[in-house]
């Protein structure tokens, strides 16, 4: 079973607070109306249930996991749901009004050539990529617990510039980036046990000794409670139009 499918039943637990991207999604869809939408590597349907409750869309889910989309199935919404790689759409051309990409084209081999499939796929219509900014993962707060946490994402997540050229090069244009953040608090039991249980993929990339380790000291520091401050949960929004 892949990472994702393995924490199907848990995911939505794990990812219960709302994410610093959903009111920019939420805007775009409000601005188009009633569209087809492609949610690409859609898990759960976490995302999807907030989008169905902005606009009366036809919204199309499209992951690679049936244990996620098993998962979004027993939610009863209205969405159609297909299990396939996003590598290659069992999508018709020019079918598609607006495609939402989040946390997914650091996981594509080859994401510059996926982007021009993405494209096939859509008429007069826009796209959304949320990924992670390098500056933030270069401060994200557990780097103070897992040293490797920075160089991993670093290395797998693409730029603001390089996913921006892929779209040019994939004939987006009107090309808009935008940061969004919310603060929340880190270093509680509470995150302390979403870690533990490797709610984001970069940790179960990390070396198993540093994962162990990196536990015990992020446990000691919430033992002692020392007061730190909300810190901002950054994600970065390109949207291309065609």
């Amino acid at each position: 079973m892949d990472f994702f499918g393995s924490l199907a039943d848990r995911y939505d637990s794990l990812r219960a607070e709302d994410p610093p991207y959903l009111p920019t999604i939420s805007g775009l869809i409000r601005r188009f109306g009633n569209r087809c939408i492609l949610d690409l590597g859609c898990g759960t349907g976490k995302i999807a249930e907030k989008v169905l409750l902005v606009a009366d869309i036809n919204l199309i889910g499209i992951d690679i996991s049936p244990q996620m989309l098993y998962k979004f199935v027993s939610k009863n919404t209205k969405a159609k749901l297909i299990c396939a790689s996003v590598e290659n759409l069992p999508i018709l051309n020019n079918v598609a009004d607006g495609i939402i990409c989040i946390y997914l084209i650091h996981l594509l081999k080859n994401p510059e050539v996926v982007l021009k499939e993405f494209r096939r796929v859509l008429n007069k219509g826009w796209i959304v990529i949320v990924s992670a900014p390098h500056h933030y993962i270069k401060v994200h707060p557990l780097n103070m617990f897992f040293p490797s946490f920075s160089r991993i994402d670093l290395a797998r997540f693409p730029t603001e510039d390089s996913m921006v050229s892929w779209l040019r090069n994939a004939g987006f244009s009107s090309i808009e980036m935008q940061y969004c953040s919310v603060f929340r608090k880190w270093y509680t039991r509470e995150y302390f046990e979403k870690v533990k249980n490797k709610f984001i993929s970069t940790l179960s990339l990390l070396p198993e000794n540093e994962f162990n380790e990196g536990l015990k000291l992020m446990e000691e520091f919430i033992k002692r409670g020392e007061n730190v401050d909300s810190l901002p949960w950054e994600s970065v929004v390109i949207t291309g139009f065609v």
